[in-house]
């Protein structure tokens, strides 16, 4: 009765996507490489067997290294540390300070973010030159990490350092990727028309530079999910296709596991659960091969929330407690609190109140820890609706008023519509007619 009523949509954002699900987005190298190429990727492969000098060696693997991340990171993090080594070994700078930025990426990946932050910060106290793109670079990535850890505030700070690092007469490419990013951000906090601002700048760099495709399809990536949340569906498909057109002329598998979840949440969000299940195993398939924890958790997560449509809580369960493993071993708090959120939902649903309040409860208090706003509304609204099947009404009204407050704060209209037709549902059970049908005609409102 209750399902059909209860907003959802993608807590990140990517990754993150962002997710939202987890989004790292690997922007830049040190020469005019295409990193998308497999020619090239050969290319540097073949250079590494000729008689190189010690620093165009470590260069090579620099290069080569970022040139995989792309498509095969557990490889490309081979190359990164190969890199360090030798360049530590010859006492070659520059070439260890870029390849710290690199193992910190591979780590990243990997979910081990503080490992990550640690060898970004040893790249920025490496005494050697190192242009500024490659330093606001570092940046950028230092940025990522945080936003992950859910450290919005720190995360803006970096990616504003590094698009002053890099300059007005910098690359604009390292420069869209930093504004890119931090459109990332303000996606994730659901400050959306901040958000086309900074995508905006970061689309119209992008297209001055078009050495490297990724930092485009991300563009696009986002674009989508936008106008996904301000319920333009159709120029978020648009976005989405495009998107999914480029990276398939490319070898860019992030991206296509990307593009499959998009898919999947614009599905999702049309109620079309089986095309939503069919992009999902999609994109599963493809992380069977890449190495992403993140991606792979927002896969299970999109997974789980298709079958929870279904009422086949079972498999629900499996693919959210699969994920759990994931984002809990890997300090994804975003992530994490999803996964509880939805747990929690498919408790209320069996009727075991207690765990379901439990789960709730965990996802707020880290919801609340990270600031996530959007985040705390749809605890918010969980909550009141576990205790309207308590019969506990009072305490449903007040979480779910809290929710619509905090819906309209953020402009979340969407949401608004859901806990307002939500009172709706309460105030009828309690014989107040007129509050219902109040709280009805405003939802029909908003619906239209």
């Amino acid at each position: 009765m209750f399902k059909s009523y209860r907003l959802r949509h993608r807590q990140a954002s990517r990754l993150r996507k962002q997710i939202v699900y987890f989004i790292i987005f690997f922007a830049g190298c040190i020469s005019n490489i295409e990193a998308q190429s497999l020619y090239q990727i050969d290319s540097l492969k073949g250079l590494l067997k000729k008689s190189l000098s010690a620093q165009k060696r470590i260069d090579v693997l620099n290069e080569l290294s970022f040139a995989l991340y792309d498509n095969s990171d557990s490889i490309a993090f081979y190359y990164a540390n190969l890199s360090l080594k030798e360049a530590e070994k010859a006492g070659y700078q520059t070439g260890a300070r870029y390849a710290c930025t690199l193992i910190g990426i591979g780590y990243a990946g990997l979910g081990q973010l503080d490992e990550a932050l640690s060898y970004c910060k040893k790249s920025q106290h490496i005494n050697a030159n190192l242009s500024r793109d490659l330093v606001g670079y570092n940046l950028t990535v230092m940025g990522n990490v945080y936003s992950s850890m859910g450290s919005y505030d720190s995360a803006q700070y970096y990616y504003k350092l590094a698009i002053e690092t890099i300059g007005k007469t910098g690359s604009a490419y390292y420069l869209s990727s930093a504004y890119q990013n931090l459109a990332g951000v303000m996606i994730i906090q659901w400050r959306n028309t901040e958000a086309l601002r900074y995508l905006d700048k970061a689309d119209s760099l992008s297209l001055r530079d078009k050495k490297d495709n990724f930092v485009h399809l991300s563009i696009l990536a986002l674009y989508g999910e936008v106008y996904e949340n301000l319920l333009d569906f159709a120029k978020a498909e648009a976005y989405f296709k495009q998107m999914y057109t480029e990276a398939k002329q490319g070898v860019d598998t992030y991206h296509l596991v990307q593009s499959h979840l998009n898919f999947a949440e614009l599905s999702y969000r049309r109620g079309d659960f089986s095309e939503s299940l069919l992009h999902s195993f999609d994109a599963l398939k493809v992380t069977e091969t890449y190495s992403s924890k993140s991606l792979r958790a927002s896969v299970l997560i999109k997974i789980g929330l298709a079958y929870e449509e279904y009422s086949q809580f079972d498999l629900a369960t499996s693919y959210f407690f699969e994920a759990l493993k994931i984002t809990e071993s890997i300090k994804f708090k975003r992530e994490t609190a999803e996964i509880y959120s939805e747990l929690a939902w498919v408790y209320k649903e069996q009727k075991n109140y207690d765990v379901a309040l439990d789960y709730i409860n965990r996802a707020q208090v880290i919801r609340e820890m990270i600031n996530d706003q959007q985040g705390v509304s749809n605890c918010l609204n969980i909550r009141g609706l576990i205790f309207f099947q308590q019969k506990r009404y009072d305490n449903a009204i007040s979480e779910l008023e809290k929710s619509v407050h905090i819906r309209e704060l953020i402009g979340h209209i969407e949401g608004v519509s859901a806990s307002t037709f939500n009172l709706a549902l309460v105030y009828a059970e309690i014989n107040r007619v007129d509050k219902a049908i109040e709280y009805q005609l405003k939802g029909i409102d908003i619906e239209e």
